[in-house]
Order: structure tokens, then C-alpha cells, then sequence
């Protein structure tokens, strides 16, 4: 178990010494980083042993991998601790898929609502973890009801041993005579070496059955998780329509027209009981944030206040804007005010985008130069208008209007930036047959220039492209393995999305992610984007951006867009899918601080300072 708690034993429950058909031995695996007491901590390892308490044998076991969403890269402290792969976790299901198969597991030996008793070393994955995470992800009623009730062993071996001293799962193996087996802060080895504890003390004891020591859902977040009437995996089933539908039972909303064949095909997961790379994970229903309906002002400063109201309960680097043109000649003159009230808004880190080599030098001294703790900035921070000092990165490439301008050295200059430390990505390079700016043949030639660039350099990759879904994946087929070889491509994201639902589902199919902007917020421009797009893209593929100082969330408004409009987007997305604003803001910005490496430039460019 990562963390650990202290909870009081309720004496009438234990008093009661009901007897249980099971006991059910469980022990989770969390991501976690060293010293690092504030990490969200997400589940990936869910294991559990069916104890007979008459025999003392275990009579089944129930294990899965999880695949984490907001952190999705394991910290080295953590694959050491647990021996947790990546690979493990990249390839496993998301929480509530997991809870949905562990319900089923549970059903099919009829414990599902009672009959068996939950036996923890400690109780901080029941009453803190799970229902921490249940809260950022909007999860309720996803939790089988035979949890509630829960038995610490750890209080157990205190009464039965006589010590005040409470021991940890090696203190009472040792205690007790028993070998530790297999790995420990493994999940199903640190369960069946529980379970050994749980028999040896009911032994001593004298008695058949544990009986608990606390209740797990009190109140708040804990008890929201539990279900309550419906078995999980119908209720994850009907919380997916809902979500996809935008039918939130909170929200008054009509209902989106009928889905495409492209939503059903993506929905269905192919019937493999798994969803599909390109559908959501299924969310129980959840109350939209509070602020999803504010307006969007058309003046700056004006729109920088909303924002900042919106965001003001968030922590400091809640949101990425993974696109801004901040070399564009409408920032000139404020562009430290620009970022300043995107850090007021809780946007940060901001990611300057590069399109030619000039613009990508631009972008490299503005990102130095705004990153610069300045006494103004140093008063705002002790003021509490901002937060901390913003986070600036920048992009090296050449966008595909500019291709006509690379030459031999190109390749070298581009380089040459990537080394720079707050450089998080290999372009903005792409295709765009929709303004043909540069030829054709040139702009796939300059494309797969930097594919290799990306390849060779092992950096993510910014993407463009429009009206030429086709020729893209044509281009990049051999990179992303679709050619039957293996797959060298680094992470990458297609910024700034707007075309149809197939190229969507089609690129995320592929392992890209998505780059979605204000246009989503448009009354018609982004309707597609709202019924059929977004509900394709799955929570841990997308990623928000503002494009600024273009694609203002209001369609027809003039107005500069600026990085703190990445919240108006975010609502958004809250909206269209019927979940928590904190959730999709959390997941997002997970996706880009993993894919973008963001923690590991953060710490870099500390270092130099």
C-alpha cells in the first residue's frame, strides 16, 4: 500500500461479530513519488483475495492492472517501490472499467452488496485513496456496496497481541512467525500476506470471523463512491450514455442529435468489453462546476477577471494551453500582462508555439525572458494575484504555410533549439491543403524532415493539419507503425482539431492525441465539434489549447484570444460531456505534463536557475 491513515475503531460494530461468508483481502497500488506528500495519488494495481474464514484458504483471487489518467507516466520511485511496469499500466483498463469486472467478480460469488468482509492493512486506500480519486474523476456510485464495512487489521493485531504500537504488514509478519511472500508494495502479494495475518489472528483469537473496525463511508466523497440499488457495471453502462448524450441528470439540457455511425462504432468498443482507444472511459454522472455557464467578455482585461473567478478555487498549474502564438504582432507590446493573467486564470505552463525558425527563436527568448522572477511579478505573487511564476516552453518546427521556406540548414538550426531547456517539442509541422501557402510535395517533404528530427531527438511532436487527414496519415503511416513495423514515433498531438469525427477517431486509433480550442465554443462552426467530435476523443487523449490570438470562443467576435481563455474551453468540454470542470481540467493537463514532459523541464531549468 502507497500513503497509509488512522481511523478509530467503532466498538458497537465490533461488538457485533457478525459472521461473513468471505473475507475479502484487498491491497492497492497507487502511483506516488518520493517525498511528495500533495500527489494525486491514482490506483494501478486492484487486487483482491477471497478468504474462506472456516478453512483459512484463499479460494480465488481477482487482480488488474489499472492505467492511471491524470499522471500517466509512473515516477521512477514509484516502478521501484511496487515493480510496476509502464508498460503494464499502458495497456490496462481505466478505473471504472476495473470497478465495473470487480463488481462482476464479486457478483458472481454473491457478495456483491454483503456477505463477505473487507480486510485492509491500514485504511488509507478505502477511505482516502479510492475516494479522492472517485472525487477529481467524478466518479460516484461506482463502488460495490460490500465495501462499506471494513476490518484493519492493524487494530486487530493491536487488541489481540496486547500493544498500543500499531505495526505495519512486515512488523506483524514477523510477530507472528510467517515468511513474507513474493514482493512487498506489490498489491496481490501484500494481499495474500494480509491474509495470512487476518488468519493467524483470528486463530489466536479463538473466533471464526473478524468483525470490522470502522466504516469507510461516513460522508462526502466516501460515501458518493458507493452505489447504491443498480449493479456497477449497469450503472457504468448508463453513466456512459449519459456522458456521451450530455444528458448529466443535473443539467436541463435537450439532447444532441442522433450519434453518427462513427460515435456508435467508437462507443461500442467493438464489443470486446473493453472500451476502444478512442472512447471515453465510462463516468458516473456528476454535477457540472459551478462556473461551466460564465460568460465570455470581449475586453482583455475584462475576460482575464471572469477567468480568473472561474479558477480561483484551482490549484496553481490547473490548466495547460498547449498552443499560443505569443510571437503574433497583437502581443507586442503586452505580453508579460498576457501571461500574467493567464497565471491569474490558473493557466500554466503556457507552450509557445515555433512555425518557422524565426518565429521558433522568438518563442525560445520570450519563454526565457517572461520566466524571469521580475520584482512586478515577485509583488503580484505576495499580492495573491498570481499564483507563482508562470511556466513558459516553446516548440521548435516549421509550420507547413512556412515549408517553402526550408533549406539545407533548416534541419540543423531546429536541432540546434531543440537542446534548449525549455524546448518541449518538435514543431508546429504538419500539412494544410486547405491554403496550399507552400506546394504540396514540399510540405510533405519538410513533414517527414521533422518526423525524423522528432525520431531522432526521441521529443514530442506539435501538429497541424487541414483538409489533408489522408495525405497525413499516408505520411506518417511508417512512423506510427501502421505499416506492420515497429512504431518510432515519440508522443504527439494534433493541435488546434477542427475537421471531422473520422480523422478524430482515426488519429487517436493511431495514439495521437487531440488539440481542441475556442472554435469547440462557436454557435456553428463548433457544433460538429460538440456532437460528434469530442464525444470520440477520450478524456486521456485530449488536450486544451487557445491558439491564441486566434479562435476566440465567440464565433464572429473580433477580439484577441488569450492564453486564459483555455478555461472558457475547458467549461466547455465540462459542458458537452456532463462532467465535473476539475475533472476535465485534471485530466488534460495530465495528459500534457506527460506527454510534453513537463515535470522533468520544470525541474531542469530550476537546476540552471
Amino acid at each position: 500500500m502507497i500513503g497509509g491513515g488512522r481511523s478509530c475503531p467503532d466498538e458497537a460494530m465490533a461488538s457485533a461479530q457478525p459472521s461473513y461468508k468471505y473475507w475479502l483481502v484487498m491491497d492497492f497500488e497507487a502511483t506516488c513519488e518520493k517525498d511528495a506528500k500533495s500527489w494525486p495519488n491514482e490506483i494501478i494495481e486492484f487486487p483482491a483475495c477471497l478468504v474462506d474464514p472456516t478453512s483459512g484458504e484463499i479460494v480465488d483471487e481477482f487482480r488488474s492492472m489499472v492505467r492511471p489518467t491524470e499522471r500517466p507516466i509512473l515516477t521512477a520511485f514509484c516502478t521501484e517501490l511496487t515493480s510496476i511496469t509502464q508498460d503494464q499500466v499502458d495497456s490496462a483498463p481505466a478505473l471504472p472499467e476495473v470497478l465495473s469486472k470487480f463488481d462482476s467478480w464479486l457478483a458472481s460469488h454473491g457478495i456483491s452488496e454483503s456477505g463477505a468482509l473487507s480486510c485492509w492493512c491500514g485504511d488509507w486506500d478505502l477511505r482516502t485513496c479510492l475516494p479522492r480519486e472517485c472525487a477529481r474523476k467524478g466518479l460516484r456510485g461506482v463502488v460495490p456496496p460490500v465495501l462499506r464495512e471494513c476490518c484493519n487489521v492493524k487494530i486487530v493485531f493491536c487488541e489481540i497481541m496486547g500493544t498500543s504500537k500499531r505495526q505495519g504488514m512486515d512488523g506483524m509478519l514477523d510477530q507472528l512467525g510467517i515468511e513474507l511472500v513474493g514482493h512487498h508494495h506489490l498489491g496481490i502479494d501484500d494481499s495474500r500476506n494480509i491474509a495470512k495475518i487476518a488468519v493467524a489472528l483470528a486463530e489466536r483469537a479463538g473466533r471464526e470471523s473478524l468483525a470490522p473496525t470502522t466504516h469507510a463511508a461516513r460522508k462526502g466523497a466516501a460515501k458518493a463512491m458507493y452505489r447504491v440499488g443498480s449493479g456497477l457495471a449497469h450503472a457504468c453502462e448508463q453513466a456512459t450514455e449519459t456522458a456521451l448524450a450530455g444528458q448529466a441528470a443535473e443539467q436541463a439540457a435537450p439532447p444532441p442529435a442522433a450519434l453518427s455511425p462513427v460515435q456508435e462504432a467508437m462507443r461500442s468498443g467493438g464489443g470486446s468489453g473493453r472500451p476502444s482507444p478512442s472512447s471515453p472511459p465510462p463516468l458516473a454522472p456528476a454535477t457540472t462546476h459551478p462556473h461551466v455557464h460564465a460568460s465570455v467578455k470581449t475586453n482583455g482585461a475584462a475576460a482575464g477577471a471572469a477567468a480568473e473567478d472561474v479558477a480561483r478555487r484551482l490549484p496553481a498549474d490547473s490548466l495547460v494551453d498547449i498552443g499560443v502564438n505569443l510571437t503574433h504582432k497583437s502581443f507586442k507590446k503586452d505580453a508579460a500582462a498576457v501571461v500574467a493573467r493567464a497565471a491569474a486564470a490558473r493557466v500554466s505552463p503556457l507552450l509557445l508555439t515555433g512555425t518557422s525558425v524565426k518565429k521558433s527563436r522568438e518563442s525560445r527568448d520570450l519563454a526565457h525572458r517572461l520566466s524571469i522572477e521580475t520584482p512586478a511579478m515577485m509583488r503580484d505573487i505576495q499580492a495573491g494575484k498570481i499564483p507563482g511564476p508562470p511556466e513558459l516552453y516553446f516548440t521548435s518546427g516549421v509550420h507547413p504555410h512556412d515549408a517553402k521556406s526550408w533549406t539545407e540548414s533548416t534541419k540543423d538550426e531546429l536541432r540546434e533549439m531543440a537542446a534548449d531547456s525549455r524546448c518541449v517539442a518538435v514543431g508546429e509541422c504538419g500539412l494544410d491543403f486547405n491554403r496550399d501557402f507552400s506546394p504540396r510535395d514540399v510540405q510533405e517533404h519538410v513533414l517527414k524532415e521533422q518526423l525524423e528530427l522528432a525520431c531522432e531527438l526521441d521529443m514530442p511532436l506539435f501538429l497541424h493539419e487541414r483538409d489533408a487527414h489522408e495525405r497525413m496519415m499516408v505520411v506518417m503511416g511508417p512512423y506510427l507503425g501502421l505499416d506492420g513495423t515497429p512504431r518510432r514515433l515519440p508522443p504527439a498531438v494534433i493541435h488546434c482539431f477542427t475537421g471531422s469525427a473520422e480523422a478524430a477517431a482515426t488519429y487517436v486509433q493511431a495514439g495521437l492525441y487531440v488539440g481542441l480550442t475556442g472554435t469547440l465554443c462557436m454557435a456553428s462552426r463548433g457544433k460538429h465539434l460538440r456532437e460528434e467530435v469530442l464525444p470520440v476523443i477520450p478524456l486521456d487523449r485530449l488536450m486544451l489549447e487557445t491558439d491564441a490570438p486566434f479562435m476566440f470562443p465567440t464565433q464572429g467576435n473580433r477580439s484577441r484570444c488569450e492564453p486564459h481563455h483555455t478555461v472558457v474551453v475547458c467549461e466547455k468540454v465540462a459542458e458537452v460531456l456532463g462532467v465535473d470542470f476539475e475533472v476535465v481540467a485534471a485530466s488534460t493537463t495530465a495528459n500534457a505534463r506527460a506527454v510534453f514532459r513537463l515535470d522533468h523541464h520544470k525541474r531542469a531549468n530550476a537546476q540552471k536557475s
